[in-house]
């Protein structure tokens, strides 16, 4: 049997710091080589979670909001450019399912302003999953 720790078994310790203010730190992360999120935080691409008072709200504080793939496509296109339209700086991310209007989805959120593309699966080891992969890079490049 392999050996795991819990939560209770790890013990932080606390180390002196030379911070005076909370305005020295930054707390900022790199999804990837372009996008920066000052809040590094993303909004689950839930139909109760992100849409887009969810994807303004996180826009604006640095984060990023996915908007899910559960409205129409016209709805999520909407959502995403309202977000753009609002705050051009902002990172906002499409939710894509792996079958069905995927491809045309993705191609329209990234004409929205879409920064990401998230493929929404349960089980992103599927083979499916290498196959939608496969055809959003052949696709969107």
């Amino acid at each position: 049997m392999k050996e795991a720790l819990s939560y209770d078994d790890v013990l932080l310790v606390p180390q002196p710091s030379n911070i005076n203010s909370r305005s020295q730190v930054d707390i900022g992360s790199f999804l990837d080589d372009n996008i920066r999120l000052e809040l590094p935080i993303i909004s689950s691409p839930m139909d109760t979670i992100t849409e887009e008072d969810m994807a303004l709200c996180m826009s604006l504080c640095g984060g990023m909001g996915v908007v899910h793939r559960y409205n129409n496509l016209e709805e999520q296109v909407r959502i995403i450019a309202k977000t753009k339209f609002t705050n051009e700086l902002a990172s906002i991310g499409a939710a894509v399912g792996m079958s069905g209007d995927f491809v045309e989805r993705a191609l329209a959120a990234r004409a929205a302003g879409a920064n990401v593309i998230c493929v929404d699966v349960a089980h992103g080891h599927h083979a499916m999953m290498e196959r939608c992969l496969k055809t959003l890079r052949d696709k969107m490049g």
